[in-house]
């Protein structure tokens, strides 16, 4: 039997098809071969799984085929043409149903409301739409971006410039607070009482400091925190090394010259 099975062709009991002995389950040693063929056989298991999970008032699975890695696109038996997200890691991963995935996040997001705030808030770049072929996508915040995996290769994120300037200035400000032990609040508290100006010339940050935020002066001694300044006078009083003398010889020295240049002219 089993040399028949490797041999001969058979014909389907489903589909009709003549196909090798291999394309067939071994026979129960009455018959060379079990009808009907493989690929029929999973077409009905399938078909049952998918009925016992639907009467079961369960989602079905969402089988893909024609799967396209590169451009991240396949037919979905529930869905037809979508996009597809990968599972587990880069290395041997698998694919999902692009569609399905984003309904369950939705009714994630619409169920959570912690989730849904940040959904709605304006650091959450949501993506959607995605050309796995051009690698673009439509972002919640910045519209149409470029797009890429995140680092496990699981789901699609914004990389608009825009997005990553602002990212890097949040970082900025994250590590400058940070640094000096002080909070977002405190930080806008200080701000606020210096009537969000320089605490020296009473001007705002001339460089600007990457986000326009003034910059945390400190005690080079002791470590403490003195005030807000302007980047300018900061870089100043750093440039006169912290030191009240040389300050007063500084502004002794300008204002000699400046009186001296003035009589010359007059």
């Amino acid at each position: 039997m089993a040399e028949r099975r490797q041999l001969e062709t058979f014909g389907c009991t489903r589909c009709s098809r003549v196909l090798p002995g291999t394309a067939f389950h071994a026979g129960n040693g009455v018959q060379a071969v079990s009808q009907p063929c493989k690929e029929c056989k999973s077409t009905i298991k399938t078909a049952a799984t998918r009925e016992r999970r639907v009467s079961g008032g369960r989602a079905p699975y969402h089988l893909l085929s024609e799967v396209d890695p590169e451009a991240r696109k396949a037919v979905c038996r529930e869905c037809g043409p979508v996009h597809i997200y990968a599972t587990g890691t880069k290395a041997g991963r698998g694919w999902r149903c692009g569609a399905r995935s984003d309904e369950i996040s939705d009714e994630n997001y619409a169920a959570r409301e912690d989730i849904a705030d940040k959904f709605a808030s304006k650091k959450w770049h949501r993506i959607r739409n995605v050309d796995g072929a051009a690698m673009r996508g439509e972002c919640s915040q910045c519209g149409d971006v470029p797009v890429g995996w995140n680092q496990s290769g699981q789901y699609f994120v914004c990389k608009s410039p825009a997005r990553k300037r602002r990212h890097a200035d949040a970082e900025r400000r994250r590590r400058r607070l940070l640094q000096y032990g002080l909070t977002p609040e405190e930080y806008e508290e200080m701000k606020e009482a210096q009537g969000g100006v320089c605490a020296i010339c009473g001007g705002t940050s001339a460089r600007a400091d990457g986000d326009g935020a003034l910059v945390i002066d400190h005690d080079h001694g002791t470590g403490r925190v003195r005030a807000l300044l302007c980047n300018l006078c900061n870089a100043g009083i750093g440039h006169l090394r912290d030191d009240p003398k040389i300050m007063l010889a500084a502004i002794e020295y300008v204002t000699f010259h400046a009186a001296r240049l003035t009589q010359e002219d007059s």
